[in-house]
């Protein structure tokens, strides 16, 4: 009888001596999968990190404002000076004293609103001085002019964005001794309904502040991704629970168009869920500052706003629409604003063309506080352009 021959069967895959191809493509394709699994979570660790700083940020902030979410103090920014039913201008006393208008000069307000800031420099400056006012809102234009011209002081109103401030002062051949702005919003803008700025009233989900033209609200939610508006929300408004925010917004605008405040509020609000309950201000307060900031280009006409001081500074000496001595204040009432501010003035401080004031911000006293909650979020920074190379250097030299 022949003798039998044995037969060899292949290993499984799993088998450790196995060198099978398919199995060897499989472990690539897992160790793949569990690298890119770490990567993923590495980076939702780090998400959740800077969520839990903003966070507590956001509490710091409404401990100290006192903020509830109330009518009248629905965010953290304050208004553009203008107290409901008058015209008191947050830190007008400090920005009296450190841009000290005097008669005679040449006056720039980026930011009019109704008025009250602009009144009590143009009473400065006098007949004979110039005030120039900037404002979106054609109406707050119109009212803010009429105050400032009964001061008797000559008015130059601008209907834009204080974003081209340079070309305008430029073209009309003026230079500025002292220019201010003031980042909030006015009190009348949130109390029109129509616009929908507030999360207090049922309103078209409008937001311009020049509604003369661009997107609304509505139409940028249109537009945007999940992505994009997770970004909006957390990057600008601060909101640690902007993801999920994102994701609910998107689910919505699925299957029909957000178009009015109260929309807005009820898919925020599921966001949130039960920690709608716990919050200290209504959750929906950072979503519309962010869309309102999106839609306005709050943030992008800063960043120009500053690289027209910057470059006013540095040409100052020659000409250009600062003058050597200029003063330029800036009130804020947003950290991430304030950042950019203060990196503007402290770029233009280590090339020499300019000096602070004040090196802290200014902030408002205890009784304005008490009198208007939303002066407690405002900060003045306030830079001196420097009158000539001499006295950078001495300023460099501490003399």
């Amino acid at each position: 009888m022949a003798p039998v021959t044995p037969i060899s069967f292949p290993l499984p895959p799993s088998h450790p001596t196995h060198s099978h191809p398919m199995g060897h493509g499989r472990e690539e394709r897992k160790k793949k999968r569990r690298a890119a699994e770490r990567k993923a979570e590495r980076a939702r660790k780090g998400y959740r990190k800077e969520e839990t700083e903003i966070d507590e940020r956001n509490e710091r902030d409404e401990r100290s404002e006192g903020t509830e979410g109330t009518e009248g103090t629905e965010g953290t920014e304050g208004g553009r000076g203008e107290m409901r039913g008058g015209h008191t201008p947050v830190l007008l006393k400090e920005v009296m004293e450190m841009l000290r208008p005097e008669e005679g000069e040449t006056a720039v307000d980026c930011t009019l609103g109704l008025g009250g800031h602009a009144v009590e420099i143009a009473k400065a400056i006098g007949p004979s001085g110039t005030l120039v006012g900037f404002d979106l809102d054609a109406g707050n234009l119109a009212r803010a002019g009429e105050r400032v011209r009964e001061t008797g002081a000559k008015f130059v109103g601008v209907h834009g964005s204080f974003a081209s401030v340079r070309e305008v002062m430029e073209a009309r051949g003026l230079r500025a001794d002292a220019a201010l702005a003031d980042l909030g919003f006015s009190s009348n803008q949130m109390d029109d309904a129509e616009r929908g700025m507030s999360f207090m009233r049922e309103a078209p989900l409008d937001m311009r502040m020049d509604r003369s033209g661009g997107l609304t609200a509505a139409d940028l939610l249109m537009q945007l991704s999940e992505e994009e508006l997770a970004d909006l929300i957390f990057n600008v408004g601060g909101d640690p629970l902007a993801r999920r925010i994102a994701r609910k917004l998107a689910q919505k605008l699925e299957r029909e168009p957000i178009q009015t405040t109260s929309q807005l509020v009820q898919v925020v609000n599921e966001a949130y869920g039960a920690r709608a309950a716990k919050s200290r201000r209504q959750p929906a307060t950072r979503t519309f500052m962010a869309l309102r900031m999106a839609v306005n280009d709050e943030t992008g006409a800063l960043e120009r706003l500053m690289e027209a001081v910057r470059e006013g500074a540095a040409e100052a000496a020659s000409g250009g629409w600062l003058k050597p001595g200029t003063r330029v204040g800036v009130i804020t009432f947003q950290s991430n604003e304030d950042r950019m501010v203060k990196q503007a003035f402290s770029q233009i401080v280590k090339q020499g063309h300019g000096t602070l004031p004040a090196r802290k911000p200014i902030t408002a006293s205890e009784e304005e506080a008490g009198r208007n909650p939303r002066s407690r979020s405002a900060k003045l920074r306030v830079i001196k352009i420097h009158a000539d190379e001499d006295e950078a250097k001495g300023r460099r030299m501490g003399m």
